[in-house]
């Protein structure tokens, strides 16, 4: 007879799986950076004169589960003529830098809320073509609150629109009082469309 054999018994190694811990993360597609083309317009109420605002940008994050952003804004100088006493042709280069981030809120309609607070450089008055004021040092400080209609899709962007106040301008050499007495004052409008790039 063919002698028996009895094959080892082995026994496989249990292996056990590591335990990790997943980082709590937001979930995917809850904030996203989105970067807009900003472009737009301002009407000074003392001066009875608007000026084109941009094309400057605004990059900025977009937390959806809270409806709140914040953005860093960067806008370029932008150019006011305006007649002095009514007749007398004049021109203000000015530049609108941001004091801060742009933050705001996104309702469930679509509503957006915005404040940006801003100093408004005076770089330059001329009348006539002579210079008579104006500076980097020549600023007002201000806030700007801006809102939009329903249905503002942060996605692709939209118009927002609020009013401000110039207050008092500081350093701007001679002539403060007389630029404060032409453009300081409330009742100024602000229209912004941002279009994503």
């Amino acid at each position: 007879t063919e002698p028996t054999t009895t094959q080892p018994t082995t026994t496989q190694p249990t292996t056990t799986q590591p335990t990790t811990t997943q980082p709590t993360t937001q979930p995917p597609g809850d904030v996203i950076d989105i970067s807009y083309t900003v472009k737009g317009k301002t009407y000074i109420k003392k001066l009875n004169a608007s000026a084109l605002i941009g094309p400057g940008k605004l990059d900025a994050k977009v937390k959806l589960a809270e409806g709140t952003f914040a953005g860093d804004l960067t806008l370029p100088s932008t150019k006011i003529n305006f007649s002095l006493f009514g007749f007398l042709p004049a021109q203000a280069n000015v530049k609108i830098v941001p004091a801060g981030k742009v933050t705001g809120t996104i309702a469930a309609d679509g509503s957006v809320k915005s404040d940006v607070a801003v100093d408004l450089v005076l770089v330059n008055v001329k009348v006539f073509g002579l210079s008579i004021g104006g500076g980097p040092s020549c600023k007002s400080s201000t806030s700007v609150a801006l809102a939009s209609n329903p249905g503002f899709n942060p996605v692709s962007g939209g118009t927002l629109a609020g009013s401000y106040e110039i207050r008092p301008f500081t350093n701007c050499g001679m002539f403060t009082s007389v630029i404060n007495s032409l453009a300081a004052g409330p009742g100024n409008t602000l229209e912004i469309a941002l279009t994503k790039k």
